[in-house]
């Protein structure tokens, strides 16, 4: 199966490992600040997409070391999403850095970047797939480049994405310039 990010193709066989491997389908990396609005996406993403969800605040082992937590939950996972804003704190750094050591050269379709505001942190890291929310451009298929991220499925129209419309207005992006 052929999925096509962009000018580049990609065999699934080849870049994405047994799903079987992995207690999560997606880890997010996120801001305290995020975390209200992202309840209505992990909501979407798990009763809708069927996907199991790594959330740091929700599931990692009470009274674990934070570093091991992060390191122990990302490396089960199949995909790590960074939702990126301008307010990026230090220990979703610390996540996307250890993150970005899986595949330093960035040729790892793993990591991806859903950037929601201009973030100066991200620019040293290389990515397969980066989400821009940032540029009007990446507006109109935002969602849709969301999903086929999380899911690697791909849909035309945003009102094809399960569950995407009951909960459309809880998952309105403020970002607007």
């Amino acid at each position: 199966m052929d999925n096509t990010h962009g000018s580049v193709t990609m065999s699934s066989s080849t870049y994405l490992e047994d799903n079987s491997n992995y207690q999560y389908d997606l880890a997010v990396i996120y801001t305290a600040e995020l975390l209200p609005w992202l309840k209505s996406f992990i909501s979407l993403a798990e009763k809708h997409w069927s996907l199991r969800v790594f959330l740091f605040d929700r599931d990692n082992m009470p009274g674990g070391a934070i570093v091991e937590e992060w390191a122990n939950n990302l490396q089960r996972s199949r995909r790590i999403l960074l939702f990126a804003t301008s307010s990026l704190d230090e220990w979703a750094e610390y996540a996307t850095i250890l993150a970005h050591s899986f595949s330093p050269s960035g040729k790892s379709v793993r990591l991806g970047i859903a950037k929601l505001e201009e973030c100066k942190q991200i620019d040293c890291f290389k990515v397969f797939t980066v989400i821009d929310y940032t540029r009007m451009s990446g507006r109109d298929f935002f969602w849709q480049n969301v999903y086929a991220f999380c899911t690697d499925k791909r849909v035309t129209l945003v009102e094809d994405i399960p569950g995407f419309q009951h909960l459309k207005d809880e998952i309105v992006l403020d970002y607007d310039d």
